[in-house]
């Protein structure tokens, strides 16, 4: 009996956002057929199911508009550029984040093995060799998050597509750097869902670990090659669990080193950058919560107010004529 495409995302466990995905990319025999291959390999180190199972729906009917958190006095100096500095992935808040999945990897990779010193070294040997550098912009659905209010005093509501298209129009000439590149280079631009599952890092890294190890053994160096390369894509997607509650989406650039053009835009504070664009139109609100309140000596010197007047200010002179500014939902 012939598979169908709803069997495939079932065996894959992705999702119906996935499906659409999947649906609206490719060919759903083309799907079928590269999956009866090898079901494993399918779900585990392939492209189409990895952007299924992960990726994030532009056209979602629940996400049109993402936040971005930040602090006021950032967004000013935002405002007045209408450029937005986006960070490498190793200068993220977790400097160590990076290596999360690397390092969970590894434990499965180097349990009670006795060649473990060898193929660990075989392993970050290849890990370490990157043709591309990742960038990473985050974004929540949600304009009134406790968690993501640690990291500003504002959040910004864009319009997701808008940002997407800008940065596919910014980032187009270095397509031609991805082509026949070993290690294997990701697309140029990936919206996606972070995943927090513990079940799924688990899952996931387990199975890369046992054929990265089966590679080893049989001296295949493509195959191990390989595993790398979708370790360093799921490196970009798994995150530690606590951190559930950001529910974070992710536009991930990655730009292709070897190239006739430097694999960033600008220096920001000593470190490379991209360069996204905030204009009035991509900008459609900003939200100020609790974490501007402030005080000295027992006396209240900040409050919401405060921000939300000094940001109208901010907007009007720059041209936001259109950009609402309102306060958040939360009690504190």
């Amino acid at each position: 009996m012939d598979l169908t495409l709803n069997e495939v995302c079932d065996y894959c466990n992705i999702a119906e956002d996935g499906k659409k995905i999947l649906e609206k990319n490719y060919n759903p025999k083309d799907i079928v057929s590269e999956f009866e291959l090898n079901k494993d390999q399918f779900k585990y180190m392939n492209f189409i199911s990895f952007l299924a199972k992960f990726g994030f729906d532009l056209n979602g009917p629940q996400n049109r508009y993402l936040y971005h958190y930040l602090f006021k006095n950032d967004l000013i100096n935002i405002l007045k550029s209408k450029k937005f500095y986006i960070g490498k992935q190793e200068d993220m808040n977790d400097t160590r984040e990076k290596y999360y999945a690397m390092d969970r990897f590894r434990t499965f990779l180097l349990k009670e093995k006795a060649d473990a010193k060898l193929i660990d070294k075989t392993f970050q040997d290849l890990f370490f060799k990157t043709p591309y550098w990742t960038y990473i912009w985050s974004f929540t659905p949600d304009g009134n998050s406790m968690a993501m209010q640690n990291y500003g005093d504002v959040a910004i509501r864009i319009k997701a597509t808008d940002i997407y298209t800008d940065l596919q129009n910014r980032n187009n000439e270095f397509r031609r750097g991805q082509e026949n590149i070993i290690p294997l280079t990701p697309p140029l631009l990936l919206p996606i869902k972070v995943c927090y599952s513990n079940n799924i890092h688990n899952e996931y890294l387990n199975y890369l670990a046992d054929m990265f190890s089966s590679y080893f053994h049989k001296g295949n160096q493509k195959g191990m090659q390989d595993v790398v390369d979708y370790l360093k894509f799921y490196s970009m997607v798994f995150k530690n669990p606590v951190l559930k509650e950001e529910k974070e989406i992710r536009f991930i650039i990655n730009r292709p080193l070897f190239m006739n053009k430097p694999p960033f835009d600008t220096k920001f504070h000593d470190k490379y950058k991209l360069i996204g664009s905030i204009t009035p139109e991509i900008l459609t609100s900003i939200t100020v919560n609790h974490k501007t309140d402030s005080w000295y000596q027992g006396k209240q010197i900040n409050t919401i107010s405060d921000t939300m007047r000094d940001l109208k200010y901010v907007l009007e002179d720059e041209g936001f004529f259109k950009t609402r500014v309102g306060e958040t939902q939360l009690l504190y």
